[in-house]
């Protein structure tokens, strides 16, 4: 469940917000201009899965780091540790506890998926996904904008993500399945444009650990 969450995620309460105020068109270009301004995004996260029923099903926290173009990575320490970054042409998905590695091609894995938000070109946002802006309540007292979107492709593993700003700076993302769950990442400590160490983006698979996917995707 973590893994799909995470791949949706780099695959975006409606309490407070009503009514629709802006045209598809009109909406995505909102959202893009507040994108572009974001070339890189780090934070530490919690996550919450709720079953259909809003029963609480999972909750797993870690930290987050994003910077255009493509470049993507969401670590879980807490319950159980993984990992998923992108590395050139590759994406990677590590289990230590199974001591196994999926290695998948970094543009087919995030086509679609809300991951493209942060990390894919902002001129995309329209082409993927139908854009609304949500209304905020005239008393909150933080600058709140909400868009919610649903992916054109039918084909996707989610059917609606809601992105929340809080004055410009992402603040949390809840994405809904077609079976009725809600997943909540709520983002803390965030800091915007900060220029990561090549580094940050780096992976070289443990000895020892079993490799699966294709590893004849080139590492650049």
């Amino acid at each position: 469940m973590n893994r799909m969450i995470a791949l949706a995620l780099i695959s975006m309460l409606i309490a407070g917000f009503d009514g629709k105020v802006a045209a598809d068109s009109v909406a995505a270009g909102q959202l893009k201009t507040q994108l572009t301004q974001i070339q890189s995004f780090s934070a530490r996260f919690k996550q919450v899965v709720y079953g259909s029923s809003a029963q609480e099903l999972q909750s797993s926290s870690g930290s987050i780091s994003v910077e255009r173009p493509l470049k993507f990575k969401w670590q879980i320490s807490d319950p159980y540790p993984q990992l998923i970054v992108t590395s050139g042409s590759r994406l990677y998905i590590y289990d230590p506890d199974l001591e196994q590695v999926q290695i998948r091609e970094t543009t087919n894995a995030l086509k679609g998926t809300p991951a493209l938000l942060l990390a894919g070109d902002p001129e995309d946002v329209g082409k993927l996904f139908e854009v609304v802006l949500m209304a905020q309540l005239p008393d909150d007292p933080v600058e709140t904008t909400v868009f919610s979107l649903s992916p054109r492709q039918t084909d996707s593993l989610f059917a609606e993500i809601k992105f929340f700003f809080h004055n410009n700076v992402p603040n949390s993302i809840e994405i809904r399945d077609a079976l009725g769950q809600l997943t909540r990442v709520e983002f803390f400590q965030q800091t915007l444009n900060h220029k990561f160490p090549a580094s940050e983006f780096e992976f070289d698979i443990p000895v020892g650990i079993d490799v699966l996917g294709n590893a004849e995707i080139p590492a650049s």
